[in-house]
């Protein structure tokens, strides 16, 4: 397996483990994946599997201690719908394996949507074995695409990778991008301002991203 990761390192990076999904465009999976508490980063790009590839698809780094492996399965699960899927291949869903641990839990979910939708969905699950990271303008699209709000946070960061790296802009992409609400960050905002790399200065930021928000329009509303 080989990836082409641009996402930069921080001490908490030992306790991390790596994830790879498809649910159709990257930018729809970094919305969906980016809102979830454990999940540390996220990174979109094209993954290729052992028999299928490339697609879009996030790549990510969560906490095993605050979210499983198996609940992020789950997750993709319920973020697709087994009976429609995409016949683009650039856009098909699937769960990328990094090992045995991970392609064991993925093919006992497998067993049990096959069952539930009496249809063939093995190939929904391919062990990784290419990643090729998206250029810095395609990540985290829905933030660098609302300049008020990428404006206000910057300056909290040393620079645009960084900031494209965190947890917090994972977090207000997904809100931007109308997979998360406000009460969902408000609840983990604290934590995730904590976390080792990200400023303290976000503690205060959510104040002014409602304010944000609240005159361009609620992000909630969002149909794309």
């Amino acid at each position: 397996m080989t990836t082409d990761s641009q996402a930069s390192s921080s001490p908490l990076d030992k306790e991390l483990e790596y994830a790879v999904f498809s649910v159709g465009s990257y930018w729809r999976a970094d919305v969906s994946f980016g809102r979830i508490p454990g999940v540390i980063k996220t990174w979109v790009g094209l993954a290729t599997g052992e028999n299928l590839g490339p697609v879009e698809a996030v790549e990510l780094w969560f906490h095993p201690k605050r979210v499983s492996y198996h609940a992020l399965v789950r997750w993709f699960w319920d973020s697709i719908n087994p009976q429609k899927l995409s016949e683009n291949q650039r856009y098909q869903p699937a769960i990328f394996t990094t090992d045995e641990k991970q392609f064991k839990v993925a093919q006992r979910s497998v067993v049990e949507m096959e069952f539930k939708y009496k249809k063939e969905l093995s190939a929904l699950v391919q062990p990784l074995t290419d990643f090729d990271a998206a250029p810095l303008e395609n990540q985290k699209y829905y933030l660098q695409n609302n300049p008020k709000v990428l404006a206000a946070i910057q300056p909290l960061f040393s620079d645009p990778e960084t900031l494209l790296n965190s947890t917090a802009a994972a977090r207000i992409n997904s809100f931007l991008g109308g997979g998360a609400t406000l009460d969902d960050l408000q609840q983990q905002w604290a934590t995730v301002a904590a976390l080792p790399g990200e400023p303290g200065e976000l503690q205060s930021f959510l104040a002014d991203l409602e304010k944000l928000t609240q005159q361009a329009g609620n992000p909630e509303n969002r149909d794309d």
